[in-house]
């Protein structure tokens, strides 16, 4: 619910969508290529960090679609999360 509050209360008090927020002032200036709100829809990025399950065996991958995650986060690959601690940083 908090994130859902955050995004609401973001989008009344700029103007603008949270998507455009969010590219201009953290996904461009931390130098996070293809980093994308999560909009619900399966989203299959090029060196996408991976999920992974546990199992009666241990742990397993896990199709990302199915990993529980706050609404509206954040889908980014690992060089992407390397350009955001970079950035945090730097």
């Amino acid at each position: 619910a908090n994130t859902v509050l955050l995004h609401l209360v973001a989008e009344r008090a700029t103007g603008e969508p949270l998507v455009r927020l969010m590219q201009r002032h953290v996904f461009d200036p931390a130098g996070m290529a293809s980093a994308v709100l999560d909009d619900g829809l399966a989203h299959r990025l090029p060196d996408a960090a991976i999920a992974y399950a546990r199992t009666g065996q241990g742990f397993a991958t896990a199709d990302p679609v199915s990993v529980e995650a706050a609404p509206g986060g954040v889908i980014a690959s690992l060089n992407d999360m390397i350009a955001w601690h970079c950035w945090l940083r730097g």
